[in-house]
């Protein structure tokens, strides 16, 4: 329990430093292949950790897999206008 504690708060943690970026908009500077390995990583580690069972760790992960992909997201229409 305590080791799914302190995963869920350093993701956590991950997850609030992204919301600056999502928010100016910087998706656009972040390269495609480092966004989409990231989410599939991410994605890949929250089910994972339902395995194990690791819950709170399993939602925070993919909250930060949510996250990246919306820079991901940012990325892909930044191309499209380009």
């Amino acid at each position: 329990m305590t080791q799914d504690l302190i995963i869920a708060c350093v993701q956590g943690f991950f997850c609030i430093n992204l919301i600056p970026t999502i928010a100016k908009g910087a998706g656009r500077e972040i390269p495609l292949f480092s966004s989409s390995t990231s989410v599939i990583g991410l994605l890949i580690l929250s089910a994972t950790f339902l395995t194990v069972p690791l819950f709170y760790s399993s939602i925070t992960c993919l909250l930060v897999a949510i996250s990246w992909a919306i820079l991901l997201y940012q990325r892909l229409e930044y191309n499209k206008l380009q």
